[in-house]
């Protein structure tokens, strides 16, 4: 239909570096289909890259109203919210998505640095050990330096 065209037309100019271009496509595809979550999460993506958090958070936020089971959307405002200093709102983010994707080391990793952040640091130490524990190198390796930080290494 009109909306998942307008949509995929967005996803295409922004992988092309074309960004305006996509922000006008993705508000078009968002009229003709205003609860479509993936939507919103790929618009809030491209407004992240841009650093217009505010509107990032926004299409989030209603990405998750549109479909609550949306756990890359719950990793993502997690990130966006820890990163503006928000850590127990991050925290609430990134439990929802460990509890949608047990197994997510990304999520685990979140909710690790949130709990760090707002002061939690046995929690902390035992979501980051999660993370650390995970095959994602990248992961694996940010769990361990905050496990060091905190004095829990491995």
């Amino acid at each position: 239909d009109y909306g998942d065209a307008r949509g995929n037309l967005a996803n295409v100019l922004a992988s092309r570096g074309r960004q305006t271009e996509a922000l006008v496509e993705f508000e078009i595809a968002l009229k003709s289909r205003p609860n479509d979550a993936g939507v919103r999460y790929n618009y809030a993506m491209l407004l992240g890259g841009l650093r217009r958090y505010d509107d990032a958070q926004r299409e989030l936020e209603a990405c998750l109203r549109a479909d609550s089971k949306f756990t890359d959307a719950h990793e993502l405002l997690g990130e966006l919210l820890l990163a503006r200093n928000r850590a127990a709102e991050a925290a609430s983010h990134f439990r929802e998505a460990v509890a949608q994707r047990p197994g997510s080391a990304r999520a685990s990793l979140g909710l690790g640095m949130a709990l760090a952040a707002g002061g939690d640091r046995a929690g902390a130490i035992a979501s980051l050990r999660k993370a650390a524990a995970s095959r994602d190198a990248e992961v694996k390796l940010r769990a361990g330096e905050l496990l060091r930080q905190l004095g829990a290494g491995n």
